[in-house]
């Protein structure tokens, strides 16, 4: 606030008369300095409520001073205010968002860097159709991807020839809420969700879930205890049956835009059709 220099006793407003250092007489000693002593230095008022112990062990041997008045200005304790979160405006994640109404200089998202480790590569996917009131789109198939390291979803579109509609990546990475979730308690998908035969909505597309791969099943019957029954039930069904279309759906490469990390070998040895052949 104000470096280090000496201070006359007055408080004359320097923007009239500026005085130099030779018409000043009267400037602040250290006997001034007394503990519950009212100071003006440069017009503004200042309240010495106390002082440190090499402080006070130099007013004892100086002036002779023993007693020491201490005054509390701490006071009654305030409530902490609450903050208030303002809605959000649709500009980049909700986690992002969030950041820049907590913090003056917005810091990245925490992440869980223990779930990313231990789940580093590890793709989910599942087959899917678009439900959808118009003719064309009807017959759409997708490939959804579920990232088990940060819970983000990827939707891809395998080419079909003569469909009038161009294939590759239908939706980037990202988290996808609930319908009917709030902004300020967000509900994001969750393997939980993607049950054979079950109707999930992204961003205002609405997706039938129509078969799963190997490793999905793999997967939920290795944490059997955080997902319902009926969603591992559902995909055992579908593997007891003969191969279907959908099944060569999942292990087909979609062309243009993709992510060559998805198509590495699922963990635990268990590969696709497609890496058999």
């Amino acid at each position: 606030m104000w470096a280090r220099s000496s201070s006359d006793r007055t408080s004359f407003p320097s923007c009239v008369l500026e005085l130099s250092d030779h018409e000043i007489k009267d400037w602040f000693m250290p006997r001034d300095f007394m503990v519950s002593q009212t100071l003006f230095i440069l017009g503004r008022r200042f309240l010495l409520h106390d002082c440190d112990e090499f402080t006070k062990d130099y007013y004892r041997l100086k002036f002779g001073i023993t007693v020491f008045n201490p005054v509390d200005v701490k006071g009654a304790p305030r409530e902490p205010l609450a903050k208030d979160v303002p809605p959000y405006n649709g500009f980049g994640s909700l986690e992002d968002s969030l950041q820049s109404c907590l913090s003056l200089v917005p810091q990245p998202p925490k992440k869980d860097f223990i779930k990313m480790l231990e789940n580093d590569h590890k793709v989910l996917r599942y087959a899917a159709t678009m439900e959808s009131f118009r003719p064309e789109d009807k017959n759409r198939r997708f490939i959804i991807y579920y990232r088990l390291a940060d819970d983000m979803l990827t939707i891809y579109e395998p080419p079909v020839r003569n469909a009038g509609i161009i294939g590759g990546k239908f939706l980037e990475r990202t988290h996808a809420t609930k319908p009917g979730s709030s902004v300020d308690n967000p509900e994001f998908y969750t393997p939980a969700d993607f049950q054979i035969g079950a109707s999930i909505q992204i961003f205002k597309h609405r997706f039938r879930i129509t078969d799963a791969d190997e490793y999905v099943l793999k997967h939920l019957e290795s944490h059997a205890r955080i997902y319902p029954i009926a969603t591992i039930n559902s995909i055992r069904e579908k593997h007891a049956r003969p191969p279907t279309t959908t099944e060569e759906l999942l292990t087909s490469v979609p062309q243009g835009d993709t992510d060559p990390n998805l198509w590495k070998s699922q963990p635990d040895g268990i590969k696709t059709e497609y890496q058999r052949r």
